[in-house]
């Protein structure tokens, strides 16, 4: 899996993928006064994102979400709401949102595509692809290990021995307590598997959430202003790389559990993790 560094012009700027869409938001709230947040959701269906969004009140951002997730510093008054864009765009997402900006609002914008560099970061030169199938043999381990108390709790809760030591298999929405995030989060910590394709800069920063925000999971800063123009390339690109990487877990996860009569898949069916009826 090589690293997508693709960039996109919008209205002369060129913009990473998570700045883009707060470009192109910004710019429609502008062309279009008196906007109210159902309308802009209308505009930008959450679907076009994922789990969390385009959007998100700034309480649910800073509430929910930590600041972690969205332009906290850019904010966005609307009518009867200021909210906060989403930075959380890969490959997964962003083309569906730049074919929506252009089909049905009338953007143009042009995508630039940039080589793979790899001198910059560990994440640029790695294979994500093996780190998948390394952390779906871990999870295939657990559900396994616990496949006998699935059945008879009609439930997929582990205890694992990883990080807090308590998780359920389908927690994949919401918060991210007990969630299969964290335990994914806390396998590539305690295994020491970020320490393969983060840099020491990133690597202090998963440190610090494992130490003071343990019910919570590491993606990079993108609203972090003190950061130089070539680290946020970089934490763009861990970004992208991380979504990517998600979601071959998770969708791996899906699979493994769809394998027990109890389990209820819609949550995976309505984030794409797991394919719907009429696919």
């Amino acid at each position: 899996m090589l690293m997508d560094k693709s960039s996109y012009i919008f209205n002369g700027n060129t913009y990473g993928k998570g700045r883009l869409v707060l470009a192109v938001v910004e710019q429609y709230v502008s062309d279009n006064d008196g906007l109210a947040k159902k309308e802009l959701e209308e505009r930008f269906p959450a679907a076009l994102q994922g789990s969390i969004g385009v959007i998100s009140s700034i309480e649910e951002a800073e509430g929910k979400y930590k600041g972690k997730r969205h332009f906290v510093k850019n904010v966005i008054k609307l009518t009867n709401a200021t909210v906060a864009v989403c930075n959380q765009w890969g490959s997964k997402n962003i083309d569906k949102f730049v074919q929506h900006a252009a089909g049905e609002l009338g953007y143009n914008i042009d995508k630039e595509f940039g080589a793979e560099d790899e001198s910059s970061t560990p994440s640029e030169s790695f294979d994500m692809d093996v780190l998948i199938d390394e952390v779906n043999v871990e999870l295939s381990r657990i559900i396994s290990e616990f496949a006998d108390e699935f059945n008879s709790s009609q439930q997929t809760k582990v205890r694992p021995g990883y990080g807090p030591d308590k998780f359920y298999l389908d927690r994949i929405d919401g918060s991210y307590d007990s969630s299969l995030q964290s335990l994914i989060h806390y396998i590539l910590w305690e295994k020491k598997l970020y320490h393969k394709f983060l840099t020491a800069r990133q690597l202090v920063d998963v440190e610090r959430v494992v130490n003071e925000e343990p019910d919570y999971i590491y993606s990079p800063d993108l609203d972090d202003e003190s950061t130089s123009d070539e680290e946020y390339e970089q934490d763009e690109a861990l970004a992208d790389s991380l979504d990517n990487f998600y979601w071959g877990v998770i969708t791996h996860v899906g699979g493994e559990l769809s394998k027990f009569d109890f389990f209820d898949n819609s949550t995976f069916k309505a984030n794409g993790y797991v394919e719907s009826d009429d696919d």
